[in-house]
């Protein structure tokens, strides 16, 4: 029996309402993924859009019409055979990563034809496939993100199909930082829902003493996935380790200080001219060496008093990102129940300033992440018939939501968590899974 693929509004009543989609279907001339590829093959239009444009974004790597119909049979025979002998095909969500493990078939070590599925769940099945085409070795759980949307990550399917056929991942290219054996044994046991690059962090952070308390707190800070700065780095996940009485909630507002006075740049306005007069960072040399805990959450302290008072070099502003702003209404209006949540981007350094201070925290520190784009930070209020409360305060950065603090650092209510999980998913966030 053929398999029925729900794509598009067909799928989303079936998931709202099971019984309206089975009379939808009733009424209406099945759909099958095998009718896509038979259509395919024969050049009829197909009435599947997306696994078209699969097979014409494959094609369009081939300049020879004969190179280009050999490669067109092939991957539609490749598809075929998981139709009739999988059930991840069934959900569109692994359409294209199939498509990309067929790019990489010269370094399959079996044949896709002598696959067997052994279990039902989609993601199992998916991955028993990237093993048995890929991998001689083990390969660990984390690495099938390689294959995932919502982007191609070619360097990381390459690191995939390495670990798999036995190398050492300390030889693979591209790596964000380099590792040492002990790095490289820990990095292989990063736990299954840890994020690729992520794992390379895991290693140090393992390699040097330390737990996953003090990697669930340093994923939580600003620098944690940046590997731009890796020495300095390894230097302050060695202070953070020695010092395990260190509140974690530290960690966060003592990264802001340190990379604030040693790579951070002050751009100013010039009142009288109009001329921007760049700063160098106010301790470029800034090192770990000798520092104790005490000495450095006072300097914290400090410098969070001084970011509260207003620059006299005037009000720096800057573009909305790309992210917009979010309004979810919940509850019934003229009830105690009826709030107005709202999320706004903060657009220049007085809002920061003003945000920082009745917020208790540092955030006035990121003006110039802002002013240059490396960073975007929104705050979300809640209005209720009590009045306009403040929230939480947001980071994100390149598409991916990486802090969230409350007043004095606190983390995010489950109300909160709520709403900014409704807005992530309409402007297309990912969301650090290290976030508290």
């Amino acid at each position: 029996m053929e398999k029925l693929i729900c794509t598009g509004s067909v799928g989303e009543i079936y998931m709202a309402k099971p019984k309206v989609a089975a009379q939808y279907l009733k009424n209406n001339k099945p759909k099958t993924l095998k009718m896509a590829i038979n259509q395919l093959r024969s050049g009829e239009d197909c009435w599947c859009y997306d696994l078209n444009q699969i097979i014409e974004g494959h094609l369009k790597l081939r300049k020879e019409l004969s190179e280009q119909l050999k490669l067109k049979n092939e991957l539609l025979e490749f598809f075929e055979f998981f139709i009739e002998n999988s059930k991840f095909i069934e959900d569109t969500h692994y359409w294209v990563p199939l498509s990309e493990i067929f790019f990489y078939k010269v370094f399959w070590v079996r044949d896709y034809q002598s696959w067997k599925p052994k279990s039902y769940n989609n993601q199992r099945q998916f991955a028993s496939l990237l093993r048995h085409l890929f991998a001689k070795y083990d390969v660990p759980s984390f690495m099938d993100e390689a294959w995932m949307p919502p982007i191609k990550k070619p360097k990381f399917q390459e690191w995939f199909i390495h670990i798999g056929s036995g190398e050492n991942i300390r030889t693979a290219h591209q790596l964000p930082c380099p590792l040492t054996k002990k790095e490289a044994h820990y990095f292989l046991q990063a736990p299954d829902n840890c994020a690729i690059r992520d794992a390379f962090r895991y290693g140090q952070i393992m390699s040097l003493g330390g737990d996953m308390r003090v990697f669930r707190a340093f994923m939580g800070t600003k620098v944690a996935s940046s590997y731009e700065n890796n020495e300095f780095v390894l230097s302050l996940l060695r202070f953070f380790i020695a010092n395990p009485m260190l509140d974690t909630a530290q960690y966060g507002p003592i990264v802001d200080y340190i990379w604030n006075q040693k790579y951070n740049s002050e751009r100013t306005v010039q009142r009288d001219t109009g001329a921007i007069e760049i700063k160098p960072p106010s301790q470029p040399n800034f090192s770990m060496t000798g520092r104790s805990v005490d000495a450095l959450l006072k300097h914290v302290e400090e410098w969070h008093k001084k970011l509260g008072k207003e620059q006299k070099s005037g009000n720096n502003t800057w573009l909305h990102s790309k992210v917009k702003d979010y309004e979810y209404i919940e509850g019934k209006e003229g009830t105690k129940s009826f709030k107005i949540w709202k999320i706004y981007e903060l657009l220049s350094s007085s809002e920061l300033v003003k945000e920082g201070r009745e917020m208790s925290h540092c955030v006035s520190s990121y003006a110039s992440s802002c002013m240059h784009g490396r960073s975007s930070i929104f705050t979300m209020i809640m209005e209720s018939y009590a009045g306009k409360e403040k929230c939480v305060t947001i980071e994100v950065t390149g598409g991916r939501i990486i802090q969230i603090r409350g007043k004095r650092n606190r983390v995010p209510t489950v109300q909160e968590n709520s709403v900014l999980s409704r807005w992530a998913q309409v402007e297309g966030l990912s969301r650090s899974q290290y976030l508290r």
